[in-house]
């Protein structure tokens, strides 16, 4: 296969083998600067009334090669391995048949789903939920397609694959069927373990409900790290499901949730969920987050008529290396809770997980020189100093994650995993965020974003002389345009600055609270945009972003657009108003 893969990969090696199949086998190959996965399947084509002449036979390859372009175009999105390009090779025609090989450069992914759950079992709670609820979602998307609708006949852990951003993606494209053409199970793809009994047992064609089934299969599994009655074949753990009470041993998953996968495993089709926005709608409900509504005795006390900034005793303590991932399983904390030993004060929002950092006030030279240009450094500004009275502000920025448990949709263009900040967010869209998360926290608190003041001093570790938010080194501290590969990354990933924030250069713009004057110095024309009168222009962020070089991802840089526009760019962080009268 090197041979055949050189061929239209002239600048890959090949390393090894890593997976084989009926249609065809996968290889790790790798350049200079990255490395690969790449599917080699052979076509073949023999003569019949339909194709007699080698005429024939090489158009059919042809039509072919286009027709599993333009289903991966159907399908391809979230939850689908990432295909770069795809080539026909080798291709050999004679009057008998027609022979060649398709080639499919594309994404490698560290694991599959059967090794990573064997390798980490049991998962936790969130783990487990988090996998079913990123599997169920990439089943109602290519359901529910634009274009068509798609089912995953062979839905078992080996054809689904983790990226390198933790999220489920499926790697088996040859399992994924129309349900348009799909009329009788001999025209899918199946492996009869993890599939539903009444295609085996009765030729029934793949519907919704029989992928329930095999979601319920692969759902036990994440949870268990085996088949439930494993030591049977599989027509005898029909049975025993049919029977048997399904038990669980040894595994997080809540009883909520083990419900939910034994009605996805009735025998009986018309007994099932029929819907995986069912299944979504009703592991939304068992979010750890939202159950924690539950259990909340307390909020934060209310004294005066003013926004206050807390005690020692209302503060949860956070670990300062706490990832925003690990958030959701904490427990909210009421106000006799006492800060954790660090110099840095933090507050977790309990619904969310976003923790929140005290920043203390301080003095820093905020006005800009009228004759400030993108190259600027601070010996540009002004040296009048600005005061900044305390104020708390997002450790992190806003992630898809957090969004989801807000709002009903992620708007993201990048939608790589949960800690992936969100984007193509409007200043618009975040006020309605705000105001629903201030309602979550029934009004005992509220949000807002920064203020350019804010931001500004914030990023600055307070109003350091730092050309970018932490220091001067732009590598350390950001992701810009030659170290991010044109794309966003996870939060946290770069070192934080002197106050413990994460982000503020580079990655993605951050929307601020205020209006921009129409005279206002310093905003980079180059990297702005306005689609109505410029009176009604907000500052749009501050800090640059994946595809800025670094100058532009200074803590000074910043820009301006309209406040109903979205873009991939941009994204924000909140400032959190303790109390709200």
């Amino acid at each position: 296969m090197e041979e055949i893969i050189q061929k239209c990969l002239p600048t890959y090696d090949l390393i090894e083998k890593i997976g084989e199949g009926i249609f065809g086998s996968v290889y790790r190959v790798r350049d200079s600067f990255k490395e690969r996965a790449v599917k080699v399947v052979p076509i073949l084509q023999e003569r019949s009334r339909t194709y007699q002449t080698s005429l024939a036979l090489d158009s059919k390859l042809s039509q072919d090669f286009h027709a599993v372009r333009e289903y991966y175009d159907q399908i391809k999105g979230d939850g689908v391995v990432e295909i770069y390009d795809f080539h026909l090779v080798d291709k050999q025609v004679s009057e008998h048949q027609a022979k060649a090989y398709l080639v499919i450069l594309m994404e490698l992914c560290p694991a599959n789903l059967r090794d990573y759950v064997l390798d980490n079992s049991p998962l936790s709670l969130d783990q487990g939920r988090e996998l079913m609820v990123n599997l169920a979602h990439i089943l109602n998307r290519l359901i529910h397609g634009q274009i068509d609708a798609f089912l995953i006949t062979d839905l078992k852990p080996a054809n689904l694959l983790l990226n390198h951003a933790g999220r489920l993606v499926i790697g088996d494209l040859g399992g994924i069927k129309r349900i348009s053409s799909v009329c009788s199970r001999a025209k899918a793809q199946y492996t009869p373990n993890w599939t539903a009994p009444e295609i085996i047992l009765k030729g029934d064609r793949p519907t919704i409900v029989s992928i329930v089934y095999s979601f319920g299969l692969v759902s036990y599994f994440m949870w268990e790290g085996c088949l439930p009655f494993e030591d049977v074949e599989y027509a005898q753990r029909w049975q025993a499901l049919k029977e048997k009470d399904l038990t669980f041993s040894g595994s997080n998953a809540s009883k909520s949730i083990e419900d939910l996968i034994k009605r996805c495993l009735q025998f009986e089709p018309r007994q099932r969920i029929n819907e995986f926005a069912q299944i979504l709608s009703e592991l939304d409900q068992y979010d750890s987050s939202r159950e924690r509504m539950l259990e909340m005795t307390t909020v934060l006390p209310t004294t005066n008529n003013s926004i206050e900034s807390p005690s020692a005793n209302d503060i949860l303590p956070v670990s300062s290396d706490l990832g925003a991932s690990e958030t959701r399983n904490r427990t909210y904390k009421s106000s006799a809770s006492r800060p954790a030993s660090s110099s840095q004060e933090m507050w977790q929002e309990p619904f969310t997980g976003m923790i929140f950092i005290r920043i203390p006030g301080g003095s820093f030279p905020a006005i800009r020189d009228s004759n400030h240009s993108s190259n600027s450094s601070r010996s540009k500004i002004s040296p009048h100093a600005s005061s900044v009275l305390g104020f708390w502000m997002g450790k992190y920025l806003v992630t898809q994650q957090q969004w989801r448990t807000v709002m009903p949709d992620n708007p993201s263009h990048f939608k790589k995993g949960n800690q992936y900040p969100v984007e193509q967010v409007s200043w618009n869209d975040i006020q309605i965020f705000i105001q629903k998360l201030t309602a979550l926290n029934g009004g005992q608190c509220a949000f807002q974003l920064p203020t350019q003041t804010q931001w500004e001093y914030a990023a600055s570790s307070g109003g350091k002389a730092e050309t970018y938010a932490g220091g001067n080194d732009a590598d350390d501290l950001a992701w810009h345009a030659f170290n991010s590969d044109n794309s966003v990354h996870p939060v946290g990933a770069k070192r934080a600055n002197g106050l413990g924030l994460y982000d503020m250069s580079g990655n993605i713009w951050e929307w601020c609270q205020d209006f921009c004057p129409t005279d206002a110095a310093g905003i980079d024309r180059l990297y702005s945009t306005t689609l109505v009168d410029d009176r009604f222009a907000r500052v749009y962020q501050y800090g640059g972003c994946y595809y800025c070089p670094p100058d532009k991802c200074r803590t000074t840089s910043r820009r301006k657009r309209h406040p109903g526009e979205r873009a991939k760019d941009a994204g924000f962080r909140l400032i959190w108003l303790p109390r709200r009268h």
